[in-house]
């Protein structure tokens, strides 16, 4: 985050899965090398083992629901000049690794709308109408993040074996003001996307909501005025219903570092004239109105850059030095899971 365009930005992301009717699998998304996934799974209470995934894997593949968050940076367009090249290999990545994950729903920030020529050679009219169309005719929810860019924001799409029950969308109050090539200021407004599900396969327990997010870049003090504008909309955005709340929130908490991870976040921010990382507040909005995160008992904290690029990690962002800054989070009415972690 934050990087000029002379260097090249990490797609990142995370996986969740959800058992019907609320058992929840989660892991980060690799984006760079090859990484094993550190997965965290959520079972309700009163699960027993014989009747928990393991036991019949048949059936919880029958009843599972897996989620795909993923920043796609634009598909690798650029914000001055398109470079043809690297959307074709950025939308062939974000292909690829969508099919080979299955899943059911695919939370995307930073899409870009425009054209392009794929690995085939064949030539798309628009880069989301494409991905929806080669993972199976998922359906489509785009919401532009800035007033009058219609073509820049979040997407979701919802696999066939989900009823898409309504969509919605907000934009967040806050976010950093920066001045154009051109000399103009202009503020950068985010936006939220939910989308009401209703799972296809029987015994399911009702409809959930998942909302999808892309924080503030530049500033916590933005950030927290985006948490606090999205928490007053989540019911609205919700309709009420328990939800996840995902996406690249460009929040960092200290307690996911060791010392010397965290000493190296703040020599890289101090190379790039960055403000020193911080332990975020927007992240503290969510989690004391009982939000809760998914992923903390599957944190390494001894993990280096090495262990990260070759083993289970948290790292959503590989580095150097790694980073979390993609989230899954549990809305405060969807209370029926407790924590343990696997890989």
């Amino acid at each position: 985050h934050g990087m000029s365009m002379a260097r090249r930005r990490q797609l990142h992301g995370l996986i969740a899965t959800v058992v019907v009717p609320t058992c929840l699998l989660f892991a980060t998304l690799g984006t760079r090398g090859n990484r094993r996934p550190t997965l965290l799974s959520c079972l309700p209470p009163r699960m027993t083992a014989a009747s928990s995934p393991n036991a019949d894997s048949t059936a919880a593949q029958r009843q599972s629901i897996r989620l795909v968050s993923y920043n796609v940076c634009g598909f690798g367009a650029g914000f001055v000049s398109v470079d043809h090249e690297a959307v074709t290999a950025a939308f062939d990545r974000v292909r690829h690794d969508l099919m080979r994950l299955e899943p059911d729903i695919v939370c995307l920030q930073e899409v870009r709308r425009l054209s392009l020529q794929d690995t085939d050679g064949r030539g798309r009219s628009d880069s989301i109408e494409a991905l929806a169309a080669d993972l199976g005719g998922f359906d489509l929810h785009f919401a532009h993040a800035t007033p009058g860019v219609e073509t820049f924001g979040n997407a979701a799409l919802v696999g066939n074996n989900l009823r898409l029950i309504d969509a919605r969308s907000c934009f967040l109050e806050g976010g950093s003001v920066i001045r154009t090539p051109a000399g103009m200021e202009k503020r950068i407004v985010r936006g939220c996307l939910a989308v009401e599900v209703l799972p296809s396969m029987m015994e399911s327990s009702g409809s959930f909501s998942v909302l999808v997010t892309h924080w503030d870049h530049i500033s916590e003090a933005q950030r927290v005025q985006q948490a606090q504008s999205l928490l007053r909309q989540s019911t609205q955005l919700s309709k009420g219903f328990p939800h996840m709340l995902v996406g690249d929130l460009n929040a960092m908490k200290a307690t996911d570092y060791s010392s010397v991870q965290w000493d190296a976040l703040e020599q890289r921010n101090a190379d790039r004239n960055w403000a020193p990382p911080t332990a975020s507040a927007a992240l503290e909005c969510l989690e004391k109105t009982g939000y809760m995160d998914l992923l903390p008992l599957g944190l390494d904290a001894t993990a280096d850059e090495a262990t990260a690029r070759a083993s289970a990690s948290p790292w959503t962002l590989v580095g150097p030095p790694p980073a979390r800054v993609d989230y899954a989070f549990l809305s405060p009415d969807w209370n029926d899971a407790s924590c343990w972690a696997s890989a």
